[in-house]
């Protein structure tokens, strides 16, 4: 632990389980709340990633189109950034991020992402939001 003392290794999301990279970003209640959030947003099943790599498996899984499937991965990705992003702000400034707000960041961000990667034009800011479909 590069000789820092930590008083608490519990899960600043949820206090109930010790904190780990798989726990804080897949298994806390409030990641998978946000999964959810992301799987209905994305319009593919519910899902329960044992690991990041396995999260990446699923985005493969859920489109059967190259492009769908960038698309979940930058989501997917976006969406591993802002959970430790939040897990951050509770740490450090005590502020607690709800599952909307952490959903709507993923949207915000996921569409300049895609837009400045992307070769197709860019996508609507207002179909975007409301609705994506894998394929």
């Amino acid at each position: 632990m590069r000789g820092i003392h930590l008083a608490d290794v519990s899960c600043p999301m949820c206090r109930h389980h010790t904190e780990s990279v798989n726990h804080l970003l897949l298994h806390c209640h409030m990641a998978d709340l946000f999964w959810t959030s992301i799987a209905q947003w994305c319009n593919i099943p519910s899902f329960k990633a044992r690991s990041i790599e396995h999260l990446y498996l699923i985005s493969k899984a859920s489109s059967n189109k190259n492009e769908g499937q960038r698309k979940l991965k930058a989501i997917f990705t976006i969406g591993l950034w802002f959970l430790w992003k939040a897990r951050n702000d509770m740490v450090f400034n005590n502020i607690q991020w709800s599952v909307s707000r952490l959903t709507e960041e993923v949207k915000i961000w996921s569409v300049i992402w895609i837009n400045n990667r992307h070769k197709k034009g860019s996508h609507i800011w207002n179909s975007w939001k409301t609705y994506i479909s894998p394929s």
